[in-house]
């Protein structure tokens, strides 16, 4: 589920809670220009382990929905990619 608008982001920020998560998280990310993005997350060892979202996006401030349940306990990295940054977060899954 994606929301448009909503609480104002700096450009590029990337914001995920809870973290610590058990499997569900809300990600909340600023697209700076019109294109193309990339969520994803990213294992400790710098695998992609899931792209939650591709397509192309008018700019501004979203929130999505996601998913990491079924993944193995440890830290991941969500990354946002646009046409004009590369945004990263840590999240830390402890699952139950």
């Amino acid at each position: 589920k994606m929301v448009r608008g909503g609480i104002t982001l700096k450009e590029n920020e990337i914001l995920v809670y809870p973290n610590p998560t058990t499997g569900e998280v809300t990600i909340k990310f600023n697209v700076p220009v019109d294109g193309n993005v990339n969520l994803s997350f990213i294992d400790a060892s710098g695998k992609l382990v899931q792209t939650v979202l591709e397509q192309y996006m008018p700019s501004g401030n979203y929130t999505y929905q996601a998913s990491l349940k079924g993944f193995a306990n440890g830290n991941y990295y969500t990354t946002m990619t646009s046409a004009a940054a590369i945004s990263v977060n840590k999240t830390i899954l402890n699952g139950e």
